[in-house]
C-alpha cells in the first residue's frame, strides 16, 4: 500500500471591514501608515483621493486582523503593508513578509465609503492511501 501527500487550500480566515472615507485625514498618516504607504500617498494630489487612500488602507488593515482573529491591541497597523501589485490590485505585507499566495483582498470605495475583504488561505496535507 501506498501513501500519497495531497495538498488542499483551505480558508483559514475571514475578515470584513467598512470605513468612512470623511473620517481620516493627514492626522491618521504617521499613526498607521508605512514608509512606503506614506510614498504613495504623498504622491497623490487630490484630497478627495488621499481620504480615499487611507480610509481603504484601514479598512484592508482591519479586515486583516480580524482575518486573523487578533486585534490592534497584539498588532500595529504598521505591521500591516498594503501596496499594489502591477495591475493595481492590493497586496499584503505582514512583518515584512508578502502574503501574495496566502492571502486574498478585495477593496472597493463607493460615494463615503471603503470597505475591503480580506481572505486568508492555508494549506493543509491529507494523507491518502492508494491500493
Amino acid at each position: 500500500m501506498n501513501i500519497w501527500r495531497v495538498f488542499k487550500t483551505v480558508i483559514k480566515g475571514l475578515g470584513i471591514d467598512i470605513a468612512r472615507v470623511d473620517r481620516f485625514d493627514e492626522r491618521m498618516v504617521k499613526r498607521f501608515l508605512t514608509l512606503k504607504e506614506k510614498e504613495e500617498y504623498d504622491s497623490m494630489t487630490s484630497e478627495k483621493r488621499r481620504r480615499e487612500y487611507i480610509a481603504g488602507r484601514w479598512a484592508i488593515k482591519e479586515a486583516f486582523v480580524k482575518a486573523l482573529g487578533k486585534g490592534f491591541g497584539a498588532i500595529s497597523p504598521k505591521d500591516i503593508e498594503v501596496l499594489h501589485d502591477k495591475n493595481g490590485a492590493p497586496v499584503v505585507s505582514f512583518r515584512g513578509e508578502s502574503l501574495n499566495d496566502k492571502c486574498m483582498v478585495s477593496l472597493s470605495h463607493d460615494g463615503d465609503y471603503a470597505v475591503a475583504v480580506v481572505v486568508l488561505l492555508s494549506n493543509i496535507e491529507i494523507p491518502v492511501n492508494s491500493r
